[in-house]
């Protein structure tokens, strides 16, 4: 037994590596971390829209914003990546409009932004533009509880009045749609023959003053001001002289 012993603690000393050595898997020189910051800034760029417009037709609710992950990262990355998403994908926003209300104007023609996306549109400035909106137009009192949904179910679909769609680039495209008309079976609405011109008219309005935005000078795409004039032609105000309802 004490042979055993013996041959086993030598053959166990032969297989014990020395101390102070530590295995490597590469004895070549070091190599230094990748830093996406040291890209060219075309290149970012291309990467944030690749990163960004992985769909056929990206769409965004602005009224439910909330920063990509990508732009969480740091301030340098969310300055840079922001303008592109803006710019490079299709935005829905949700306006109320008192069409059928005059005296009820006060929250009509909303935008209906939180808090924090209105900062951050104003902290971009001018590189915070959009070339791709749809504005969905609700009743003033079903607005709200539309702006938490981006894909609407049939129920609230059958809701919307009218769809204003903005399209600025390469060339602008203005495309209206009141969906009063398009409904079967008559409306549960009094006075139509009053309310489908009037939100005729009413869209004919904003579509005047999309024109008109598009071409101005140095037009890159609607800025947070542009589309506010846009969302305000959907309140309605009732003019005593004339006693008809007009954008206010």
């Amino acid at each position: 037994m004490v042979r055993r012993s013996v041959r086993l603690s030598a053959g166990n000393e032969e297989t014990l590596p020395e101390e102070g050595v530590v295995p490597t898997c590469d004895s070549g020189p070091e190599t230094k971390p990748f830093r996406f910051l040291d890209l060219p800034a075309e290149l970012r760029n291309r990467i944030y829209s690749y990163a960004f417009c992985g769909e056929s037709t990206p769409r965004y609710s602005l009224s439910k914003f909330q920063y990509p992950p990508i732009a969480l990262v740091c301030k340098q990355l969310r300055s840079e990546s922001l303008p592109i998403l803006f710019s490079e994908c299709h935005f829905v926003l949700t306006i109320g409009s008192n069409v059928l209300n005059a005296h009820s104007w006060r929250s009509a023609g909303n935008l209906g932004l939180q808090g924090g996306t209105k900062r951050c549109l104003r902290l971009l400035g001018s590189a915070a533009v959009f070339r791709h909106v749809t504005f969905r137009i609700f009743a003033e009192s079903e607005a709200q509880g539309a702006r938490k949904y981006l894909d609407l179910n049939r129920w609230s679909q059958a809701k919307i009045w009218a769809e204003l769609d903005i399209q600025s680039h390469p060339t602008p495209n203005v495309t209206t749609r009141n969906q009063f008309r398009e409904r079967d079976g008559g409306l549960s609405v009094h006075r139509p023959s009053v309310i489908l011109p009037q939100i005729d008219l009413t869209l004919q309005t904003a579509e005047t003053l999309v024109k008109k935005l598009c071409q101005r000078e140095e037009f890159k795409g609607l800025t947070l001001s542009d589309l506010d004039k846009i969302a305000k032609c959907f309140r309605l105000k009732l003019d005593p002289a004339t006693n008809e309802m007009v954008c206010g």
